[in-house]
């Protein structure tokens, strides 16, 4: 009983790698408002709610995983969010958003 248990652990514990290889973009928006968000494409759902979780911790800023499963934080926070996404493990993750887009981080 003891090696079930441990197994599960173990298998629990081991990162996807296929969703580590996700194309990820990270993109800063500004509505009509004013206000800014951030917005990261290209996580599964599971992966988008432990980042926004995450994120939300760390920024002290709301956040939602929309009906699309994009993250959405609040704020203009695309370098803080490409960082750590980098240093999560995500190898392909890039700023989005053309011209307008905020440099990513050297």
């Amino acid at each position: 009983m003891g090696t079930d248990a441990t197994a599960a652990a173990s298998a629990a514990a081991v990162v996807d790698t296929t969703a580590l290889k996700a194309k990820v973009r990270v993109e800063e928006s500004k509505s009509g408002g004013g206000k800014r968000a951030t917005t990261i494409r290209g996580l599964s759902r599971d992966a988008a709610k432990s980042v926004l979780k995450e994120l939300k911790a760390a920024l002290s800023v709301g956040g939602r995983v929309n009906a699309r499963g994009d993250v959405e934080v609040q704020g203009a926070h695309a370098e803080i969010c490409l960082i750590r996404l980098q240093k999560a493990g995500y190898s392909d993750v890039r700023l989005a958003g053309g011209a307008g887009a905020v440099k990513a981080p050297a």
